[in-house]
């Protein structure tokens, strides 16, 4: 059975091309390790701001409890009862948006990012 690392590694083939006298490819195979990144949180929505191009916005959550499985996997690993700043995708009119603002949600983040940087984002919210 292999390691959990292992198991939950994602793997990338990469096409090198050959000499072009030789007309053919050939395929290696790299492995790239990548951490898992998954987080759940509950908590009430403090803040909501909308982004400047009209596409998602700003939440800011403050999280009542970490509810992720898995301490392994949450990458993002959230404190109870400090706020968190998270991408939302779904926030495209205002008044939607404001209607979050003081209600207990249930929030499933990825941090999506390199090495310059990132930022949370939410990959599903149940209001609750």
């Amino acid at each position: 059975m292999e390691p959990r690392a292992a198991r939950d590694a994602v793997r990338a083939a990469a096409v090198t091309p050959m000499p072009a006298w030789q007309g053919r490819r050939r395929t290696i195979l790299r492995m790239v390790k990548a951490a898992p990144n998954a987080t759940i949180v509950s908590g009430v929505v403090r803040r909501c701001d909308l982004a400047a191009d009209g596409f998602g916005g700003e939440l800011e959550l403050e999280v009542t409890a970490n509810e992720t499985p898995d301490a392994n996997s949450d990458f993002v690993q959230p404190e109870v009862g400090k706020p968190l700043r998270v991408f939302y995708s779904d926030l495209s009119e205002r008044p939607a948006a404001q209607s979050l603002v003081g209600r207990r949600v249930r929030a499933h983040l990825t941090f999506l990012g390199g090495p310059r940087g990132g930022r949370v984002v939410v990959q599903k919210l149940v209001k609750r």
